[in-house]
């Protein structure tokens, strides 16, 4: 059996893509069967640091994306592929030494029910410096809703290299959106996880999430990273309430619309907007709380989108 595939989107990432190759060629290879790595039209060297690197290699695919974005990458890799279990992996992130065998020892016997996922951590330049620090979301699931539902509600997150998935449960799932620029990530695994039936925290995996650039902060900052963002939710709802529909699973999805408000208000007031007429859809019957102590406080106090006007205006001070 073919069993795992590592597929990389990579845009222009010439001074990180060697050491998340090593971390991949770090892994046992009795049971990774392909490193697909798909250029998503660069235009630095990237293509041929990768090239060099996979004349040694033959486990290493180089491809040319033949669309644009890091979905499309995502897809067209994903569609080469052959491998039984999908290790997704931004091109600038580490994978732990034992990341993949682990999780695959602790799924193989669950095949193709069950999607393994592991701790990790921000890192700069040097992954030993890196700490990590758990979070409500790292523990096992006997019901994958729950967990999304956790994530929600602000316990905690995952990105994308975090988790290994078996190739059937994407096939029921559907590809990545290629129409989303950000938290793509987000939607893609919801999709994934309502198909699943248990997830498996496998703490002796761990991922090395690089820290983003400024210039990938700023962007994500824009108007239609804002509006993706919004969408992201909007499809997340739709997809969850599908499957269950309670008054816990609209109070977490009301979440994700206060949290988008709070960090957009400011910014996008119409998109904002749109997001409030979302939580007022779904008559959730408590207010999801966001922001720190202070905000939750003077929000109390004054009310929340009274609240919001003191945070914009405070905002722009020190624009």
């Amino acid at each position: 059996m073919n069993k795992v595939s590592i597929i990389i989107p990579a845009y222009n990432v010439k001074e990180v893509i060697l050491p998340t190759i090593e971390s991949c060629l770090k892994q046992d290879l009795s049971i990774l069967h392909e490193i697909i790595i798909v250029d998503d039209h660069s235009t630095d060297n990237t293509w041929e640091i990768v090239n060099e690197v996979a004349k040694d290699y033959p486990i290493i695919k180089l491809l040319a994306n033949t669309g644009k974005g890091a979905n499309s990458a995502r897809n067209y890799g994903y569609r080469l592929s052959s491998g039984e279990y999908i290790q997704f992996l931004d091109a600038d992130d580490i994978l732990s030494e034992n990341k993949i065998k682990a999780q695959y020892k602790a799924i193989e016997q669950d095949f193709p029910r069950t999607v393994a996922f592991c701790g990790w951590t921000h890192f700069t330049d040097d992954t030993k410096d890196a700490t990590f620090s758990s979070n409500g979301t790292w523990k096992d699931y006997e019901d994958p809703t729950q967990w999304l539902i956790d994530a929600w509600s602000g316990k905690g997150m995952m990105v994308t290299s975090c988790w290994l998935t078996p190739r059937p449960l994407i096939e029921l799932a559907g590809y990545w959106d290629e129409s989303l620029s950000i938290n793509q990530d987000g939607e893609f695994f919801c999709r994934i996880l309502l198909q699943a039936q248990t997830l498996k925290f496998v703490k002796e995996a761990k991922l090395y999430y690089r820290k983003p650039q400024k210039s990938n902060i700023s962007q994500q900052k824009s108007y239609d990273a804002a509006a993706d963002i919004l969408k992201s939710y909007r499809l997340n709802e739709k997809h969850m309430r599908v499957q269950r529909d309670d008054d816990a699973v609209r109070l977490a999805c009301a979440s994700n619309y206060m949290n988008f408000i709070y960090w957009y208000y400011h910014l996008y007031p119409d998109l904002a907007k749109g997001a409030l007429n979302d939580i007022k859809r779904l008559r959730v019957k408590d207010q999801p709380k966001v922001g720190g102590k202070y905000f939750q406080l003077l929000s109390n106090f004054i009310g929340f989108l009274a609240a919001l006007k003191v945070k914009a205006r405070v905002s722009k001070m020190f624009r």
